[in-house]
């Protein structure tokens, strides 16, 4: 029969040698997160220097075009505005030389 004392020694031992095998396992674990941390970041910066000069950026554009018509033909002297401009109804946005409008006002 064993004393409680020769029990508990009994028992410390093993819970000492469990201790170690968790320091084990969480020292494995630790070397594989660093290792893969390390892997991942030699991969990123292989990646950014085949693409040194590039933006990726995700989003949307948003474009409205018109198209301007003439009741004239004629041919197109000058342009008062430039791409980008703010214009309000009436504002001139080119000057048109027509031979036909030219024409009926010598005839008048």
């Amino acid at each position: 029969m064993t004393s409680w004392k020769g029990k508990a020694k009994k028992m410390d031992k093993e819970i000492i040698i469990k201790e170690k095998r968790l320091s084990k396992g969480k020292i494995i674990v630790g070397v594989i997160l660093i290792i893969a941390l390390l892997g991942s970041s030699a991969i990123f910066a292989a990646v950014q220097r085949q693409q040194p000069n590039q933006l990726i950026i995700q989003g949307s554009v948003k474009m409205e075009e018109t198209n301007l018509n003439s009741k004239l033909a004629g041919t197109i002297e000058e342009v008062f505005v430039q791409e980008g401009d703010l214009v309000k109804a009436g504002d001139p946005l080119i000057k048109l030389t027509s031979e036909t409008v030219e024409a009926k006002l010598q005839q008048a």
